[in-house]
Order: C-alpha cells, then structure tokens, then sequence
C-alpha cells in the first residue's frame, strides 16, 4: 500500500501543532482525514479482511502513537495509528497497528475485557434495540430529549453477560419530562438488558467511563 501521510501534510501538521491553540481546528480537520484513510486502508488489508469475515464488526476508535525510536527532526511524531475494531460475535477488540508512512498494516492483536468508548454508530444501534413498550420508548426520539451512552460497568465473572459488549443510555428528559432514564442495551446478543436483570447480576462498578480505549480490564 501507499504512504497515507505525505512529506508535505507532516510539515503542516507539525506547523499546526506548534500553532496551537490558534489552528486547532485546522489540526483537528487534518487528523480526521487521517483517520479516515487509516480505517479505509486497515479495512483493505488481506489479513484484517480475513480475519472480519463473517464477523459483526464496527470500528470504535483509532489513536495515534509514537514509534519506539524518537521521530527525527521535523518529523510528524505519531506516525503509528491503533485503529480498534470490536468483535461482537467474539466479544473482543481487534487493533490493527497501521504504519502512516509506509501504508502498511505492522501487527494484528486481539485484545480482550477493553471497553472502549461508545462511538455514535453504537448509540444509534442501541437505541433501536430499545422495546416500544418501554415506559420512556418514545422521549428517545423527541426533539427535545437527548442521550449520550457509556460502556456499562462489569458483570459479576459468572454473569452470562460479563464479556458482551453492553452499554447504558442515559436519557435527559424534555422540559417538564421525566427524571433522567437508564437503558441498558446489549449489542453483542442485540437485546435490551431487563431491569431485574441488572438487579440480579450486580453490575462491579469498578470500571467507568472513563477508562483508556485500548486498556485491558486485566491489566
């Protein structure tokens, strides 16, 4: 494969990334069309191709990182890309570990009890496995309601749901609506997660929202 990062946009992001906070939103478009190439050419490779195949997969997330010798003089420093694909019929992560310069795919791993953060594509996904008889079905599609969702803390080991991709919505009422709602939805067996359910598994708060994209539970 091609170079996806040029002579010419490593200047410019390292131009940008001295300007900040000035260009930030220049840097912040540039890293976004790299992001978009990295995923095109990840999802290219015959390795990464044969190992989705048949598989319900969706892209979660890509970061940058450093290469392990430090990056030469004017030189972009991240020139590495994590691009995380999440297995939901294995229920694992899969990072494929692109080389910007050399258009190349350098590793293949699978990673195992990750929660990375819930993309838009995955909120929209749980919001449609929401039942119509749920008492607040209808504020998740009124104007003025909104919902953001987390990955939902871990499951008791012997829960049958302990390694499913699950996340929560938190939805925010309309004026004058009711208190903010908790869904939790399992993307992994596509089913809402029962109330009683949650009750009965006791959910480890161990884990939040707030934990590394690519950090595994057992580390």
């Amino acid at each position: 494969m091609a170079s996806i990062l040029s002579r010419r946009e490593e200047k410019r992001a390292l131009r940008l990334a001295q300007s900040q906070p000035a260009s930030a939103g220049e840097l912040l478009e540039l890293l976004e069309e790299l992001r978009d190439r990295a995923i095109e050419s990840v999802l290219e490779d015959e390795r990464v191709r044969a190992r989705l195949e048949g598989a319900r997969y969706r892209v979660l997330a890509v970061d940058f990182r450093e290469e392990e010798k430090p990056a030469a003089e004017g030189h972009w420093p991240w020139p590495l890309a994590e691009v995380g694909i999440y297995d939901y019929d294995k229920d694992l992560l899969v990072v494929a570990v692109f080389d910007l310069r050399q258009g190349i795919v350098l590793d293949l791993q699978e990673r195992r009890g990750v929660k990375p953060p819930v993309t838009d594509e995955e909120l929209e996904a749980a919001r449609s496995l929401v039942s119509s008889d749920h008492p607040h079905y209808t504020h998740l599609f009124q104007p003025a309601t909104s919902a953001v969702a987390f990955p939902t803390p871990s499951f008791l080991a012997d829960h049958a749901r302990a390694a499913h991709r699950c996340v929560t919505l938190y939805v925010s009422p309309e004026p004058g609506g009711p208190e903010v709602t908790e869904i939790t939805v399992d993307l992994s067996a596509e089913e809402m997660v029962p109330d009683e359910e949650l009750i009965a598994g006791s959910p480890r708060f161990t884990q939040g929202p707030e934990r590394g994209r690519y950090e595994s539970m057992e580390g």
